[in-house]
């Protein structure tokens, strides 16, 4: 009689652990569905946040572009002393592909006109070297 009454008080707590463990599961999944939502959005907010700041880059880029490149070409010149007109050209248009050629040989005249670079010839070819508000602007 009193196995039975052991056996019965196991089913018992049996049945309880079952139930406590169904409780349990069905939090687990509410928190868990929770937690990938608030994930979900957070990604998502991380995402918009990443694509505002990547499309200001961008606006700022697009304004800023003209005095970049001809940055980067007084900075080749400025490296090489004199370079060929052909190879700034093939290394910046053609290479590194930061400006179509009409836009270089606009940013090229610009540099012209501002006196930051000099254009010479020397059997049939182009030269570029530094001009004279360039070497002033190098030795500030």
């Amino acid at each position: 009689m009193q196995k039975d009454g052991e056996k019965e008080m196991l089913y018992e707590q049996v049945e309880q652990l079952k139930k406590s463990n169904e409780r349990l599961e069905r939090a687990f999944l509410a928190i868990s569905a929770l937690l990938e939502s608030k994930f979900s959005e957070g990604v998502a907010r991380e995402k918009e946040q990443k694509d505002a700041l990547s499309l200001e880059f961008s606006r700022k880029l697009k304004r800023n572009r003209g005095a970049l490149i001809k940055e980067k070409i007084m900075e080749q010149v400025q490296n090489k002393g004199e370079i060929l007109l052909s190879d700034l050209k093939f290394l910046l248009v053609d290479q590194l592909n930061y400006t179509s050629k009409p836009s270089f040989y606009r940013y090229m005249k610009e540099l012209y006109s501002e006196d930051m670079i000099i254009r010479s010839e020397a059997n049939g070819k182009v030269f570029i070297t530094q001009g004279r508000e360039m070497l002033i602007k190098n030795k500030l």
